[in-house]
């Protein structure tokens, strides 16, 4: 019979817009600390490339992430491009005073001072150098003290105070 017959038929890909997302997989506990982000890809076609504008910063999940803004551009196999923008927050830092509120008598440790502490995330732990746990510490000998707070963290800050001697006549 001999017959031939030729088609073409031409099989096209939808490819779905690219969009990209930023999510923080951890939070910053301290400040000055870092964390973790995950690109998130939806749309275009495979494989991606992931651009961020720090050049510390690498790949899907980049760790070791600062506090700031942080941009990644998306590039997809097609060509397409997009970008995704998130802000990375962290707790302000904690700091901690003491303040002296009366003398020790003559030859007693029974001075006392009083820690106070802001920044960091509430509530705060009071840990003074001869052992005391609260704000006011009321057992101090005449000399110089530190208190170490620490925030709900665990992100910590110290403060030095003097307590001086009321010696009698």
């Amino acid at each position: 019979n001999g017959c031939t017959a030729t088609a073409t038929v031409s099989i096209s890909e939808n490819i779905l817009p690219l969009a990209a997302s930023i999510e923080e997989t951890g939070k910053i506990a301290c400040n000055g600390g870092q964390t973790s982000l995950r690109a998130s890809v939806s749309g275009g076609k495979g494989p991606f490339q992931f651009q961020w504008n720090t050049p510390a910063l690498q790949g899907e999940q980049p760790g070791n992430v600062p506090a700031g803004t942080h941009t990644v551009t998306v590039t997809d196999a097609a060509g397409g491009k997009t970008t995704a923008v998130f802000t990375v927050k962290q707790p302000e830092p904690v700091s901690a005073t003491a303040t002296a509120q009366s003398p020790a008598s003559t030859g007693n440790s029974d001075g006392k001072a009083r820690a106070a502490a802001k920044g960091g995330t509430s509530p705060y732990q009071y840990r003074w150098d001869n052992g005391e746990t609260a704000d006011l510490a009321a057992k101090l000998s005449p000399t110089a003290h530190t208190v170490t707070v620490t925030d709900a963290n665990g992100c910590t800050a110290t403060a030095t105070v003097s307590i001086s001697e009321n010696i009698l006549p």
